[in-house]
């Protein structure tokens, strides 16, 4: 089915054309730049949202850092110098606030619990971040 269509040009002659022949008509073209468009007009509404996440998940990395380089500071300590008296608070790059203590034979006798807490402020309040170890005495 090749069918061709007959055209008459402004010099009044007749060309042909071939209904197979494609092509975007300049309707088609703004449709399409109108669409996409609108595809990257709502994607670009996703950004801050994701900043905002990642900048959340940096907070919460790096509280749980502090915390666990507390963890291993008394993990570090002597075994009769982990008392209730080692507890403390310190605060860390300006904005992170760590307080931790120790506990005496919890759960059971011959332990000690080490508990840190970083808090820190963001745009949703107060945020925690709490890590707990439990320790034996290696001497035992």
């Amino acid at each position: 089915m090749n069918r061709e269509l007959a055209m008459t040009t402004p010099q009044g002659g007749t060309a042909r054309a071939n209904r197979l022949e494609r092509g975007f008509s300049l309707i088609e073209l703004m449709i399409a730049i109108t669409i996409l468009g609108v595809g990257i007009l709502s994607l670009a509404g996703l950004f801050p949202i994701a900043m905002q996440k990642v900048s959340r998940g940096d907070l919460e990395s790096r509280a749980t850092f502090h915390a666990q380089a507390k963890i291993e500071e008394i993990k570090r300590m002597s075994w009769n110098s982990l008392t209730p008296a080692v507890g403390g608070t310190d605060n860390m790059e300006t904005m992170f606030n760590r307080t931790w203590t120790v506990q005496q034979d919890v759960p059971v006798v011959g332990m000690k619990q080490v508990d840190v807490v970083v808090t820190w402020n963001d745009n949703r309040g107060v945020r925690t971040v709490s890590l707990s170890s439990f320790l034996s005495d290696s001497g035992m």
